[in-house]
């Protein structure tokens, strides 16, 4: 028995079928994405060329302080889940098993 409660507003079922038509009907949006980011790339680099530095040492101490709160997040989700299959199902069903998909 999982202990990840299905009515939580984390977990919704995955439906890989649906992501794997949509990127299928859409692929040039996608494509269109890449383009414009490798051009912000060159542009903004060569923007960046002749401005001086920016100082992101706040908005980066921001950055991950928001990212090791969402890993705390994630590991206090996670860890109850991978100690409940370990003790009751094995080590097998925690790393191999795919029948969840």
């Amino acid at each position: 028995m999982s202990t990840l409660s299905s009515n939580s507003p984390f977990f919704v079922p995955w439906k890989s079928t649906s992501w794997i038509q949509w990127q299928s009907q859409n692929w040039t949006f996608v494509l269109t994405f890449v383009i414009l980011y490798l051009l912000s790339v060159r542009l903004g680099a060569a923007y960046m060329k002749a401005s001086s530095p920016f100082d992101l040492r706040k908005s980066l101490a921001r950055w991950n302080l928001g990212l090791a709160i969402f890993s705390i997040l994630g590991a206090s989700v996670t860890v109850p889940e991978i100690i409940s299959v370990l003790s009751k199902q094995g080590l097998y069903k925690a790393v191999c098993d795919n029948t969840f998909v």
